[in-house]
């Protein structure tokens, strides 16, 4: 099974702040389609708060942590999202990356998937699911292989698919 990934790409410029605003924004616009009203950068006491996503149907509030970074994140970005959730109240966190999860947070996040209660205040939506989000949207095709060598070796794909 291939495993997929996606890049996003910005003027080399941008400050790292300009690069974790610009995910904020595309994950946001993945959000309304979900039906929710997403307020972007939210600063409360003590915590900033990536996205706050509010459901339009349901009393339900979702905190929104995006993470562009290419290296693999560590626990400790979940246990912070986790914390802030009970702090805040929030019915859940999401955490959005662009990179998988370090040995440690694959650990970590396992473990929550053991625990019903955890598993329902915690999702990760990996770049696979981005990606499948993406095409159930019909924001993107999902690339036939011969496409994707292609775009590779032109350096414009969006997303793509990488032996894994």
């Amino acid at each position: 099974m291939r495993k997929r990934h996606f890049i996003l790409t910005c003027p080399s410029d941008w400050s790292n702040d300009g690069r974790g605003q610009f995910f904020e924004e595309f994950v946001a616009d993945l959000l309304r389609p979900m039906r929710f009203a997403v307020v972007e950068r939210l600063r409360v006491t003590g915590m900033e708060i990536d996205l706050l996503a509010k459901h339009l149907d349901r009393p339900e509030t979702i905190l929104v942590e995006c993470k562009a970074q290419r290296d693999p994140l560590p626990a400790d970005v979940i246990s912070k999202l986790l914390g802030n959730v009970v702090i805040r109240g929030a019915a859940a966190g999401w955490l959005f990356s662009a990179s998988d999860l370090s040995k440690d947070g694959k650990g970590q996040w396992e473990e929550i998937q053991k625990n019903q209660n955890l598993a329902s205040k915690f999702t990760w939506f990996p770049p696979d699911k981005i990606i499948d989000i993406l095409v159930d949207q019909g924001s993107v095709v999902d690339p036939d292989p011969s496409l994707l060598n292609l775009a590779m070796s032109r350096s414009c794909g969006l997303l793509g698919d990488a032996p894994g």
